[in-house]
């Protein structure tokens, strides 16, 4: 149905970016990747109502009257992650849906505008037309620089996260872990084993190229970073069950631990941490 009303040109899909998040849908136009949607189930929103976003972070919330959201910040976290995806791709527009309700997504380098609840029931504007509008606009202006705002995490000193702005600011908690080799084992030695520490990275640190494969933890990227072509190993913490981050963890433990034959007999460990807020 939205085709018909956009034009075939327009692949909505499962298709995954070439980027270390792992978005529910894309829209891609001739091979070119203009929008990302992130669909959530509707409890994590339930209680917005009619609020704006701002609004909704604003609102006082008892631990009595709305368990589920006390200490937890979900609607920030579901922010955070579309946000990431948007970054990390370079892209302006991105949806936000729990099939029952819609907000559309603009993000201006740092700046994230979002629009106010639609709901399936909306007749004016229809939700179809809505996101024919939003993939038109996706069209003609596809791309807004990467972020590269880090701010520390509010009462959080050893964690670092990005700011978005939806008219008022928000950070949420850390979503992607990485973990690189280098795909030419004659690297530079500033990226030797022993001097190789946990970082947090911002979308301006790597340049994705492709994606090498794909498994149950998450995808292996070919990217550029600080100069050097490497293999990323990447999670998407939002989607990935909890155990693959220890997994992630304790297989750089072992390449620290086989340090000597990096670069001979495997492949040289580059970097390893958090990205993307």
């Amino acid at each position: 149905m939205l085709n018909k009303l956009i034009g075939s040109d327009y692949n909505f899909s499962k298709r995954p970016p070439t980027s270390s998040g792992i978005p529910d849908f894309t829209c891609h136009l001739v091979g070119s990747l203009i929008l990302v949607i992130e669909a959530k189930r509707k409890h994590i929103l339930e209680n917005m109502g009619e609020q704006t976003f701002p609004e909704f972070y604003n609102t006082n919330k008892s631990k009595d009257t709305f368990p589920e959201f006390y200490n937890t910040s979900k609607g920030k976290d579901v922010i955070q992650q579309i946000y990431n995806y948007m970054g990390g791709n370079e892209l302006r527009y991105g949806i936000l849906t729990t099939y029952d309700n819609h907000w559309f997504l603009c993000r201006e380098h740092t700046k994230l505008w979002i629009s106010k609840t639609l709901s399936l029931e909306s007749e004016s504007p229809p939700v179809l037309k809505a996101y024919a509008y939003l993939t038109r606009q996706a069209k003609e202006n596809p791309n807004s620089p990467k972020p590269q705002v880090l701010v520390p995490a509010q009462g959080d000193n050893n964690s670092r996260t990005l700011r978005s702005n939806s008219k008022s600011s928000s950070s949420s908690s850390i979503t992607n872990q990485a973990s690189s080799t280098s795909a030419n084992q004659q690297s530079s030695s500033a990226f030797g084993a022993s001097n190789v520490d946990q970082e947090k990275f911002s979308f301006a640190d790597f340049k994705f190229k492709s994606i090498l494969g794909e498994g149950r933890s998450g995808k292996t990227l070919l990217c550029e970073f600080r100069g050097d072509t490497i293999a990323l190993k990447s999670v998407d913490l939002s989607k990935a069950p909890s155990y693959v981050l220890k997994e992630m963890q304790k297989e750089v433990e072992i390449y620290k631990e086989l340090a000597d034959i990096q670069g001979k007999y495997i492949p040289k460990l580059v970097c390893y941490g958090y990205y993307g807020g």
